[in-house]
């Protein structure tokens, strides 16, 4: 049984036609993707010229702690003492 409300199937034309523009498209996309990807660290252009999302820096999420930091309230500190500069 056959349905009367099917889509007509593209014609070889069409399918080659729609081929040929996807592989344009993807020639430009990986002409884009490796210009994105020069920087100074894979081309000979000067660090100076990579304004292009920075690197990102190795930080560690830091966990919250759960003392803060230095000695206790009150307590005396233990400093050297200053030394004379004449000789």
């Amino acid at each position: 049984m056959a349905t009367t409300n099917s889509p007509q199937k593209p014609t070889y034309e069409e399918l080659v036609a729609t081929i040929q523009e996807l592989q344009a498209r993807i020639v430009e996309l990986e002409a884009e993707l490796a210009e994105a990807r020069m920087n100074s660290e894979t081309s000979s252009k000067p660090p100076s010229s990579d304004t292009v999302n920075p690197k990102p820096k190795n930080k560690k999420p830091g966990r919250p702690k759960k003392r803060k930091r230095g000695g206790q309230p009150g307590h005396p500190r233990h400093e050297r003492k200053a030394f004379d500069l004449e000789m």
